[in-house]
């Protein structure tokens, strides 16, 4: 009876997770508010982006930042002394919107960077992206000032999907990317932002300047986004935007070692949230890995248990692929194989998930 226990408990922490914590996102509506009531006219806003060899992607960027439908802003580029001509065709482009920085940084990763643009903005208001980044629409900068409704608001999350390339492993990363969406952006509708992703965040510069030194005395080589929300945020200040011309793509990894890579820096930073943090995000897998282990036990241990067992089983599947899906609408998710499959796929990358962060400690940026 302890299997069928630890099953009913995993059973239970899941469905907590997708009634109570990803149904904010899967039934989130923006405010029907056609223009923002607490300005008058539009903030200026600084978009800010570091870019170290970036030629392939420099002039595609800056063709759709220029054209953005906004009234006062800025894009400050810090070119990480690029050796591919980026400085160069960032310099060749003749545009007063545009101002153009090199940085000498003394840290590995582009928080450094990054602190040096901002500090360098002349709006108190910044939009950061990647250079490999580029905006859905021409409304990126609308979408997400719409989302600032009152003072007390510094920080508005967007969201970055990848593009689809049809291969396995981007189809995976998309996954991958969709399920850390529906956590982040859950959580902060629940009033506990705990990360965003510095591919599309609006944030003010005073309290970005704040929490800096905090976030650059930790020793790693990413967390530059979710280190800084992690440390700045607060129950009443930071919003969501999920519209879907707020997003901003880019390219997904295309191979098994460049996926692994990115994912341990990425680990990297989870060992410098809160321990109520680390148990909200351990738990979800954990009592994933405990349902599947206690299922398997049922079916061929436990015989009188398999109809209950598999009655609590479909009611479970049928509630969290609705979530997942309603999730999907919002996050303009699509993939040709099924959520069931590729959320197996997700349980095994989590079980192997931290392993790989100790094998080796990554020094890449």
């Amino acid at each position: 009876m302890i299997v069928f226990g630890v099953f009913l408990a995993s059973i239970f922490v899941q469905l907590m997770y997708h009634l109570f914590l990803f149904s904010r996102l899967a039934f989130y509506k923006k405010e029907e508010d056609s223009q923002n009531k607490y300005f008058e006219k539009s903030i200026p806003v600084s978009i800010v982006v570091c870019c170290k060899n970036e030629i392939a992607n420099i002039n595609k960027l800056v063709s759709i930042l220029i054209k953005q439908e906004y009234a006062d802003f800025e894009i400050i580029f810090i070119d990480d002394f690029s050796t591919d001509g980026t400085y160069e065709a960032l310099s060749d482009i003749k545009n007063e919107q545009i101002r153009l920085f090199q940085y000498k940084k003394k840290l590995e990763g582009k928080k450094e960077l990054l602190q040096f643009g901002i500090s360098q903005a002349k709006y108190d208001w910044i939009l950061v992206c990647d250079a490999d980044c580029i905006p859905s629409s021409s409304q990126w900068i609308k979408k997400m000032t719409s989302e600032i409704k009152n003072q007390e608001i510094e920080i508005v999350l967007g969201y970055a999907p990848f593009y689809d390339t049809n291969s396995f492993i981007n189809a995976f990363s998309r996954y991958e990317n969709f399920m850390t969406g529906i956590f982040y952006l859950s959580m902060a509708l629940s009033k506990r932002a705990y990360m965003g992703v510095g591919r599309n965040m609006l944030f003010s510069k005073s309290l970005y300047l704040s929490v800096i030194e905090k976030v650059l005395n930790i020793n790693t080589i990413s967390g530059d986004d979710d280190l800084f929300i992690n440390n700045a945020s607060n129950r009443i200040n930071t919003r969501i935007c999920v519209e879907t011309d707020s997003f901003v793509f880019s390219a997904s990894k295309e191979n098994i070692y460049d996926f692994i890579i990115q994912k341990k820096r990425h680990i990297s930073t989870g060992y410098h949230y809160s321990i109520d943090e680390v148990i909200v995000l351990s738990a979800y897998p954990l009592s994933l890995i405990l349902l599947c282990i206690s299922l398997v036990c049922i079916l061929f241990c436990f015989k009188t248990l398999i109809l209950i067992s598999c009655m609590l089983l479909f009611a479970y599947l049928t509630s969290s692929m609705l979530i997942k899906t309603y999730c999907a609408e919002k996050l303009n998710f699509k993939s040709k194989y099924p959520v069931l499959f590729l959320d197996i796929l997700f349980l095994c990358y989590q079980i192997l998930l931290h392993p790989l962060y100790l094998i080796k400690k990554n020094k890449q940026w």
